[in-house]
């Protein structure tokens, strides 16, 4: 069977594989969140920004085989226009709220590549850059890719980032538990005393439609009280494009019991939130704020055990942290994922010109990070 790799450039198109994409991401093993049709589609709607659509579908008699959900961008970097291949939800420059990104092959996987590795040269009259960001480390698709002979294109590594998750591996929450530190058990249930003095309620989850209408509102008050409003961080800021993005998804997940966001009130107000999402077999943890005025009753960590117990719960393959190392994560992590920033070239002379630049600037941030003079692994988008 002749495997065949056709190009999506409408909204249109996008939506007609709507039959098959989640499940092309379900049977290749390695799914994401950010790679599921509503995550995909929801972004595109809120963010395309004069984006082309560049969607490549490798398939045949029996169907979709592979897809790569890009689009091609258009930024100015040091006073520099460029035209950058990306990732849908990853954008080049600016805030990337998807994080961990990657091509969706389910069979015919060398076949696969070499289609998007053509249809890629095909199309380099389009674009100067690509730019791919969040790729697992363990993935295989971007090098074999680089590596496919009689394609034009090259992939550089260009900077890599840690998340932190724990592997469920079946566990129950109590073994769990009893794998920790006694001085971290004393800590969780020192929390969730000081929660319990301060007078907070039970932690209520949202699980209809109409629960989540009233809450969005509550989120955007709790983030402008956070520590998030002194940096402009926060998801749910009333006067952000994220928090219309993020209220559209949300309405369609919750309907199939993918939505894990939870509540803590004080005096019947809403005084912390936390967002985290099941699909592909994880609990990805989102975003999470508090009211600072509440800081010395914990909300935050509050939650945060909470989301890790209703993943043991829900008997999830693992529970992904989110980018970066920071110590709240780290008292319950197990384990770590590297996620790769792949930039790609071809051979015309703007692109060989930016790969010239680009592996400078990799080697130079090599050096120092060898010389202590930064952190030798990057965290990224941990201040989301």
């Amino acid at each position: 069977m002749q495997l065949r790799v056709r190009e999506v450039t409408t909204r249109r198109e996008l939506s007609s594989l709507e039959p098959q994409w989640d499940e092309v991401v379900r049977r290749s093993g390695d799914g994401s969140l950010f790679v599921s049709f509503d995550w995909i589609t929801t972004w595109w709607d809120h963010f395309d920004g004069g984006r082309e659509l560049l969607v490549l579908v490798a398939e045949d008699d029996e169907g979709i085989a592979g897809i790569a959900p890009f689009a091609i961008g258009r930024y100015r970097y040091l006073k520099i226009s460029l035209r950058v291949l990306e990732f849908i939800g990853a954008p080049f420059r600016g805030r990337s709220l998807s994080t961990r990104l990657n091509l969706i092959v389910s069979r015919r996987h060398e076949q696969c590549l070499a289609g998007f590795a053509e249809a890629m040269a095909g199309n380099a009259n389009r674009w100067d850059l690509c730019s791919l960001r969040g790729v697992p480390a363990t993935s295989v698709h971007l090098e074999r890719l680089s590596s496919l002979q009689g394609y034009p294109l090259t992939l550089l590594s260009a900077g890599v980032n840690q998340v932190a998750f724990i592997p469920v591996l079946g566990r129950e929450w109590s073994k769990y538990l009893e794998s920790r530190s006694r001085s971290f058990r004393y800590w969780l249930r020192r929390i969730q005393q000081r929660a319990e003095k301060a007078g907070m309620g039970p932690v209520e989850r949202v699980e209809s439609l109409r629960g989540l209408e009233a809450v969005l509102p509550h989120l955007s008050r709790v983030c402008e009280a956070s520590w998030k409003a002194a940096q402009d961080k926060g998801m749910f800021f009333s006067r952000d494009a994220t928090a219309e993005f993020l209220a559209a998804f949300l309405r369609r997940v919750c309907a199939n019991g993918g939505l894990l966001l939870t509540t803590l009130s004080s005096h019947q107000q809403i005084i912390a939130y936390h967002l985290a999402l099941f699909h592909s077999g994880t609990l990805w943890f989102y975003d999470t704020a508090y009211d600072t005025e509440y800081g010395r009753a914990a909300p935050g960590f509050n939650l945060f055990a909470h989301m890790i117990q209703e993943g043991f719960r829900a008997r999830v393959d693992r529970i992904d942290l989110g980018p970066g190392l920071q110590p709240y994560k780290m008292r319950w992590a197990d384990d770590r994922e590297e996620r790769v920033h792949w930039l790609g070239f071809h051979r015309r002379r703007r692109s060989r010109l930016l790969q010239f630049g680009a592996r400078w600037a990799v080697r130079l941030r090599q050096l120092k990070a060898r010389r202590g003079e930064h952190p030798s692994s990057s965290s990224e988008g941990a201040s989301r």
